[in-house]
């Protein structure tokens, strides 16, 4: 356990409110842990920002395949394609997004 002295106290105090790149000059300063700087800090009840967590790793988002795609433009035309899957999928996306009826009135339309 570190003993504080005051005038550590009154640096830390004085540097309000903290963030980790404060608490780690101040732990160089110190010749401590910048962890233990940040601990002393919470137990004075000083002001502290944490830094927010970034997370390293993409989020995953679901990614619909082509035969997704096919399989709702199939549903829509009510035709079987057999080469449709080899179009980019991009164009899938846009033909699909044309089929789709926009509002309840062209579903009615329709039937």
């Amino acid at each position: 356990m570190t003993t504080y002295t005051k005038t550590m106290l009154e640096k830390m105090e004085a540097s309000q409110p903290l963030t980790l790149d404060a608490c780690k000059t101040l732990a160089s300063e110190f010749g401590l842990s910048y962890r233990s700087v940040i601990s002393k800090a919470k137990q004075m009840k000083y002001e502290y920002i944490a830094k927010t967590a970034t997370s390293s790793k993409v989020a995953t988002v679901a990614k619909e395949t082509k035969a997704e795609v096919v399989a709702d433009i199939e549903a829509v035309t009510n035709i079987n394609f057999v080469a449709l899957d080899k179009a980019n999928m991009a164009d899938l996306c846009a033909l699909r997004e044309y089929l789709e009826p926009k509002d309840l009135d062209e579903v009615l339309e329709v039937e």
